[in-house]
């Protein structure tokens, strides 16, 4: 948990946040929960995280009401898009935080009550749907749209003149740092992306041979 002088709200780190050690495929899930100011033991409402593969439960604390979750998301999200997202509804989650009434011994558990029953009843306070992700620089470019000519034109490369002239790694480069940049500017993170790049010339480059092939059988 990172802490300052000024701090409203204790958040768990971006690194904390992270979950691209995750592959999509993994099944894993993460929930975030408020912790009250009430129940933490810093005195001031928190934020932490729950997560795992498959069935991943709820803690204990959430289960009995005395935590609220405010946010859920999967694999490959980039925990600084997340803490800003976070940061960005701060006063909502103090307000949240201002909702909790307590909690009471049931005879089994002590379980919390919430004033207008908390968000987790109505949906989650703080939706993700616009973080950043990592990609795969070949999903990235799934969709077919990326001119990786045009990419090299605009970095100051021709290149039909980087072919011609064997100059393969230093395209290959160029385009990759301008595929990385794209992906960045959008707020997400490739990787593989020399691979991909080197994958698109290498079928531009079938392509030009497959159409000079058939130019000289006519």
């Amino acid at each position: 948990m990172t802490e300052t002088e000024t701090t409203r709200v204790i958040y768990p780190s971006a690194d904390e946040l992270d979950t691209g050690g995750w592959s999509e495929s993994s099944g894993y899930g993460r929930t975030l929960y408020l912790i009250p100011a009430a129940e933490s033991d810093s005195g001031l409402p928190e934020v932490t995280y729950h997560g795992g593969v498959g069935n991943r439960g709820t803690p204990m604390s959430a289960w009995h009401n005395r935590w609220t979750s405010i946010a859920t998301y999967g694999a490959r999200v980039i925990g600084e898009s997340v803490l800003e997202a976070l940061q960005q509804i701060e006063d909502d989650l103090i307000a949240e935080s201002e909702r909790y009434l307590g909690s009471e011994w049931d005879g089994s558990n002590y379980r919390g009550h919430w004033r207008d029953n908390g968000y987790d009843r109505f949906g989650f306070l703080c939706p993700l749907d616009g973080v950043g992700h990592y990609w795969d620089a070949a999903d990235w470019l799934s969709g077919g749209s990326y001119d990786w000519e045009d990419a090299a034109r605009d970095a100051g490369v021709d290149p039909e003149r980087a072919l011609r002239d064997g100059d393969l790694p230093d395209l290959i480069a160029t385009v990759s740092a301008a595929l990385e940049a794209s992906a960045i500017s959008d707020g997400h993170q490739i990787f593989g992306a020399e691979d991909a790049v080197q994958s698109l010339i290498d079928e531009y480059r079938e392509r030009q041979e497959v159409e000079v092939s058939e130019g000289s059988a006519q």
